[in-house]
């Protein structure tokens, strides 16, 4: 099952960009946007003696240069108060062991996108983009459907189903629930089907956990996601006014 995870985390985060392009395609990709009501926050965590940090310190840097007047850009290089504080609220919805690791997000502490490791200024932007757009949408998208992610028998998979089963009780509109069992799959091709299929989900990110719970929209946006196990009140709180 470690594997399976492994093959799912890399399938999530894999993005097809053979080579870098120029700084103002940063630019180009986000000043069309409108700028949101409230000012997003990016959170970047690096280190002094990070190689990969040390290649990603020009890609943040035009970052801060571009998209200045477009979200608040806070980065921590060293162990702080406020940086232990910021770790704990997106341990369990954001893979943090490792460096560099980014994270898009506001006052309501929801993440519209994250990444690790070293990508390429393109590949940045077109996340970012993507994370301030969804900022921008946040109003107008409605959860009406979920995708349960799990394995029967997996830690955390029985109570975070029925914290589900009994939100889901609970709601006056009826709601379209899939529940998929990784641990049926067979064969590499079920496999690559699963990928194949969420990674056409607008919006879809982030998800390296299981249990996991998908919340979409009816054009299969990725309104919300948790993972890493979950009871019925944070399903409520993270997807209250969204449904």
């Amino acid at each position: 099952m470690y594997n399976k995870l492994l093959l799912l985390i890399f399938a999530l985060a894999a993005t097809a960009f053979a080579s870098d392009a120029p700084s103002k395609v940063m630019t180009e990709a986000v000043t069309s946007l409108p700028s949101p009501v409230e000012k997003p926050v990016l959170y970047y965590f690096s280190s002094p003696t990070c190689p990969a940090c040390a290649m990603m310190a020009p890609v943040i840097k035009e970052a801060q240069k571009t998209l200045g007047d477009r979200m608040e850009i806070k980065e921590f290089r060293h162990r702080t108060p406020e940086r232990t504080e910021v770790l704990k609220k997106f341990m369990h919805r954001v893979d943090l062991n490792y460096i560099p690791t980014w994270i898009l997000t506001d006052s309501t502490d929801r993440v519209y996108t994250s990444g690790k490791g070293f990508v390429p200024l393109y590949t940045f932007s077109q996340e970012l983009n993507e994370g301030l757009d969804k900022q921008k949408r946040m109003g107008e998208l409605k959860v009406k459907q979920i995708i349960f992610v799990c394995e029967t028998g997996g830690p955390a998979c029985e109570s975070s189903e029925k914290a589900l089963d009994d939100w889901i009780k609970e709601k006056p509109t009826p709601m379209k629930v899939e529940k998929v069992d990784v641990g049926s799959f067979k064969t590499q091709e079920e496999w690559q089907d699963f990928f194949s299929r969420i990674n056409q989900f607008r919006y879809m990110q982030g998800m390296e956990y299981i249990p996991a719970l998908i919340a979409l929209s009816d054009s299969n946006e990725m309104v919300d996601l948790l993972q890493k196990g979950f009871s019925k009140t944070e399903i409520e709180t993270r997807l209250k006014g969204l449904y």
